[in-house]
């Protein structure tokens, strides 16, 4: 994870989109990312970033882990991370706390919503998404 960050914010988190289509291929760098955010201890970096009124929009990636769920696919809300959560809302552990504390943080300081995407796990969120991936422009 730290390589990734180190690289992309060496080249200003621009990354390449490239598109493989049967008529040819094409390239095109993009530039949809203004940082990259470190997990760290009780999410303190994601937090204060989010809160940010610069912060227009946050895309997060929560990997299947971090969905918290029990065996049958529902939310485990007595997961000791969601708890701790709950009892210490302003040093979050999980993604969805660090989020609630920055809406928490913008609301208290009078800053608007914070639109948030997410793409649910096992789903697509493009059809195409086979043949056209970001990479990092390296």
């Amino acid at each position: 994870m730290m390589a990734t960050r180190e690289k992309l914010l060496a080249q200003d988190c621009l990354t390449t989109l490239i598109d493989l289509d049967p008529s040819g291929e094409s390239a095109e760098v993009t530039c949809s990312m203004i940082g990259y955010v470190p997990v760290a201890e009780e999410n303190a970096p994601l937090t204060a970033h989010m809160a940010e009124p610069n912060i227009r929009i946050v895309s997060l990636t929560v990997t299947e882990g971090g969905y918290y769920q029990t065996s049958d696919g529902s939310f485990d809300g007595n997961h000791t991370d969601i708890l701790q959560d709950s009892h210490t809302p302003h040093t979050p552990k999980t993604a969805f706390g660090a989020l609630v504390e920055a809406v928490r943080r913008r609301r208290d300081r009078g800053f608007l919503h914070l639109p948030v995407l997410r793409q649910p796990p096992g789903q697509r969120r493009y059809p195409a998404a086979d043949r056209r991936r970001p990479r990092p422009a390296v």
